[in-house]
């Protein structure tokens, strides 16, 4: 399991927000998922592959 301790809040319009959630449910998923898809896909593999562990 990924531990997700950051939030990302930001205001939606109703027709944004429609948007986000019809395609989200295309895709089978969640919004939330939806947009965590996009930020890998933007990344590309190798940029998160080669990202260091956060210290703890």
């Amino acid at each position: 399991m990924v531990h997700r301790d950051k939030r990302l809040h930001m205001l939606l319009s109703q027709e944004e927000w429609q948007t986000l959630q019809d395609l989200a449910e295309r895709d089978g998923i969640t919004p939330s998922d939806w947009v965590r898809l996009r930020i890998r896909e933007a990344a590309g593999p190798a940029r998160l592959s080669k990202r260091p562990k956060p210290r703890r």
